[in-house]
């Protein structure tokens, strides 16, 4: 009886934390990026201190590269979307044809079905909608500035407020060693993943410019921000561009190279250097990130596919730490093996 009860709150509790967190999205949302830059901002100060450099100059130095960053970002997305969302008709317009000629070449009768087909893509309301999530995130710059402005004079002051709450010093360890095991955990993961990012997108960038593939910088971007989603950014992140590839230069070995060398880097990048550069930090189950992508995306669209990895490692970590809660922590690592 006792546990059936248990089992009631449990998910009585998950489905009111599962409401506020839909309900709350526009709240929540805002703050999410604000600790995402915070956490940008600390890293590259505390980088930037332990070369000698005093804290309030770098942290000074930290927040102007993050403008810089941002900055760049935005100003990437905005001089290619509009330009990509004016194009978009004649591209699908091509490559509807390329698709009727192949299917003729091969004397399969397909019109009708490729015209169905690509009238029901609507690529033009995908790129619209990734420019209002932009002007969105723009709209809301103020808000998360002052999130991040509140964190960064809230950073310092943590430990001892953790110290005065906690009495007991054994209790303050413990809590001391998970939230220790958060940061380097989350740390690793965000580290190893931005330097993967990076080094994919720039090796897509060069060689989508070295073929002459239109808004090239914008691609590159696409895939540094992609890569950090699990499982199917990446899948994604090519897509696009060999598509543009195959309309614009309708050529079979141009599409074939382009598509091998994307592919190729992906394969380097995101299934040999990552894996051995991650090894046993986040220690979860290949399933449990596929179903933690879908979960979060579903609640927080685009954002909780970004940030499902760092969010899901922090509640295994969490499980770990209880009795009560440990075969759960158990059932979402990679091998049934928890420290």
């Amino acid at each position: 009886m006792e546990r059936l009860k248990a089992f009631t709150n449990i998910i009585i509790a998950s489905g009111v934390i599962l409401y506020l967190l839909v309900i709350g999205k526009n709240v929540i949302l805002p703050f999410i990026m604000a600790l995402i830059i915070w956490y940008l901002v600390i890293s590259i100060a505390g980088l930037l201190e332990h070369y000698k450099m005093p804290y309030p100059v770098a942290l000074t130095f930290s927040i102007l590269i993050c403008v810089f960053i941002v900055y760049s970002i935005i100003l990437i997305v905005n001089s290619n979307i509009n330009e990509l969302i004016r194009e978009i008709p004649k591209y699908q317009g091509k490559l509807q044809s390329i698709l009727i000629q192949f299917s003729n070449r091969f004397d399969i009768n397909l019109a009708a079905q490729i015209k169905e087909f690509m009238s029901s893509i609507n690529l033009t309301g995908i790129f619209s909608d990734t420019a209002l999530v932009l002007t969105n995130i723009v709209g809301k710059i103020g808000v998360i500035s002052i999130y991040v402005l509140f964190l960064l004079l809230e950073y310092r002051n943590f430990d001892h407020k953790l110290q005065r709450m906690i009495t007991s010093k054994i209790k303050y360890n413990k809590i001391r060693a998970v939230i220790q095991q958060i940061a380097v955990d989350v740390n690793l993961y965000l580290k190893i993943k931005t330097i993967i990012s990076l080094a994919v997108g720039i090796t897509s960038y060069i060689i989508l410019k070295i073929v002459g593939v239109d808004f090239a910088e914008f691609w590159g971007l696409l895939f540094i921000l992609l890569n950090y989603i699990p499982i199917i950014g990446s899948f994604i992140a090519v897509m696009f561009p060999v598509l543009v590839t195959a309309v614009q230069f309708q050529s079979l070995s141009v599409f074939i190279v382009v598509l091998s060398l994307l592919y190729g880097a992906q394969f380097i990048t995101g299934s040999i250097l990552e894996p051995r550069m991650m090894g046993k930090s986040l220690n979860l189950s290949p399933l449990v990130i596929f179903f933690s992508l879908a979960f979060w995306g579903s609640v927080w669209g685009i954002m909780g596919a970004f940030i499902c990895v760092p969010i899901t490692a922090i509640m295994n970590i969490i499980l770990s730490k209880f009795k009560s809660t440990r075969p759960i922590s158990i059932a979402l690592s990679a091998k049934g093996e928890i420290e």
